[in-house]
């Protein structure tokens, strides 16, 4: 069964596991794997392919603190006690989706792309 796809990522290098297939970046490929303790290869040209399509956003309320006004510093620099000020700010949060790893290779065998080596010989 062909595997439907809703959206790509950007191309990125990443180092994969040898042997469980965990994609790191370049600082993290000196540690051993965090998932299995395994060692990661060469880097590769990957990108995320999503295979639901994104999700209709969230509304979420965010409680943050405003900045203390004009009148507040010189009430506290005259020592009245005043409270923090606070506010609800209503944000847009993106729904999560199911995604992969895709290589270079990968889109060159679905594409019907001939190698470089394959072409010579």
């Amino acid at each position: 069964m062909t595997e439907k796809h809703y959206g790509y990522g950007p191309w990125e290098y990443r180092h994969l596991c040898r042997s469980c297939g965990h994609a790191v970046k370049a600082p993290k490929n000196e540690l051993p794997c965090s998932l299995c303790g395994g060692d990661f290869g060469v880097k590769t040209s990957m990108r995320k392919v999503y295979l639901e399509p994104e999700p209709p956003p969230e509304v979420v309320e965010v409680e943050y603190e405003l900045e203390p006004t004009f009148w507040d510093r010189i009430k506290a620099f005259m020592g009245v006690e005043v409270k923090q000020r606070t506010a609800i700010r209503r944000e847009n949060k993106r729904g999560t989706r199911r995604w992969r790893w895709q290589t270079h290779a990968e889109v060159e065998d679905e594409s019907g792309v001939m190698r470089h080596d394959e072409f010579l010989s």
